[in-house]
C-alpha cells in the first residue's frame, strides 16, 4: 500500500517504582513508627524482533498472586510451585529442559537480575543471571549467584537438540553446576525419541560431589496402538540447585502401551481404550506397580 523502507524504532519500556514500610513498636510514650523506602526499577528491551532483553533492580512482587497451599504432612521430599512473578515468567518458555534443570522459584528474593530471551535463526536462547538475597545462602550470609544458561536448536520442522548449563555460586568456594545435553527426534510421523544426558559438580566449602542424570524415551502415538517408554537414572551424588529434582540415588522405569478399537458411527460404543502402565523405582526399594485403565466413549443417544 505504499509503505517501503520503515524501520524499527527503539523499543524500550521503563518502569521505576517505589514502596516504603513502615514498622511499629510500642514505647512509653505510645507507638514508634520507623518507615523504609525502597526504590527499584523494571526495564524491558526488544532487541530484535525476536530478541528481547530484560532487567530488574530490587524488584517487588508484592502483587503477586500467593501460592495455592499444599499438603505437607510426612513430606520427604520439596515441593514444586509453579512460577508467578512477572520477570521471571517472560519468555520462560526458554528455559524448558527435560527433568527440569532449571527452576525459577530456586532464585527466591532477588536483588537484581537480568535475563535474556527470544530466539537467534533457528536457535532458542535463554539466559539470566541473578544475585539472591543473603538470607537465602547456605551460611545465611553469603550472597548467591546464579547464571542459568539453555540453548535449543530446530532440527527440521519437529525435533530439537539443546544444550542447559546452571551455576549457583556463593563466596568460600562454594558452587553448584550442572551440564546438560538433550535431543527429542520426530520421525515417520507417529514416533519420537527423546535422550538426555547430565551431569552436576558441586563444592559445598567441605565436600565436593559428582553425579550424572540420564533419561531415554521412544514414544509412538497412533490411531489403534502407541506405547511410551521411559527410563530415567539419578545418581545419588547428584546435586541441582538451580533446579527442581527431588529425589536421587534412582532409576525410575516407566512402560505404557494403548490399545483402541473404535464402533461403528451409531454403535453404542463408540471407542473403546485400554491403557496398561507398568512402573517402578530399583534401588532402594525395589518396588514395582502396575496399573490398568480402561476408558470406553459412550454415544449419546
Amino acid at each position: 500500500m505504499g509503505l517501503t523502507q520503515l524501520k524499527r524504532g527503539l523499543v524500550l519500556d521503563l518502569n521505576p517504582f517505589t514502596t516504603t514500610k513502615a514498622t511499629g513498636q510500642e514505647a512509653s510514650d505510645g507507638w514508634q513508627y520507623e518507615t523504609t523506602p525502597e526504590v527499584g526499577m523494571n526495564a524491558r528491551w526488544g532487541v530484535t524482533t525476536n530478541l528481547t532483553l530484560d532487567a530488574t533492580v530490587n524488584p517487588d512482587f508484592s502483587q503477586v498472586e500467593a501460592d495455592v497451599g499444599q499438603v505437607t504432612v510426612n513430606e520427604r521430599f520439596a515441593v514444586f510451585f509453579p512460577e508467578k512473578r512477572p520477570f521471571f515468567l517472560e519468555g520462560i518458555e526458554n528455559f524448558d529442559t527435560p527433568n527440569q534443570l532449571i527452576y525459577m522459584r530456586q532464585i527466591v528474593s532477588p536483588a537484581g537480575g537480568v535475563k535474556l530471551t527470544g530466539k537467534l535463526s533457528s536457535t532458542n536462547v535463554g539466559l539470566l543471571s541473578a544475585a539472591d538475597d543473603a538470607a537465602y545462602g547456605t551460611s545465611g550470609r553469603d550472597r548467591p549467584y546464579f547464571n542459568l544458561l539453555r540453548l535449543r536448536r530446530d532440527l527440521g520442522a519437529q525435533s530439537t537438540v539443546g544444550l542447559t548449563y546452571t551455576d549457583r555460586t556463593e563466596s568460600g568456594g562454594r558452587f553448584n553446576r550442572v551440564v546438560s545435553a538433550d535431543t527429542r527426534l520426530v520421525f515417520a510421523k507417529l514416533y519420537y525419541a527423546q535422550f538426555q544426558m547430565a551431569r552436576s559438580f558441586t563444592d559445598d566449602g567441605s565436600n565436593s560431589l559428582q553425579g550424572p542424570l540420564w533419561e531415554a524415551t521412544a514414544d509412538r502415538t497412533g490411531r489403534h496402538w502407541g506405547f511410551h517408554y521411559k527410563v530415567t537414572g539419578i545418581h545419588a551424588d547428584f546435586r541441582t540447585q538451580s533446579g527442581y529434582v527431588p529425589r536421587t540415588g534412582i532409576v525410575t522405569p516407566f512402560i505404557m502401551n494403548r490399545l483402541s478399537t473404535y464402533g461403528s458411527k451409531d454403535a453404542l460404543i463408540e471407542q473403546w481404550t485400554t491403557f496398561f502402565a507398568v512402573t517402578g523405582f530399583l534401588p532402594p526399594q525395589n518396588s514395582i506397580e502396575l496399573k490398568m485403565i480402561a476408558s470406553p466413549r459412550v454415544a449419546k443417544k
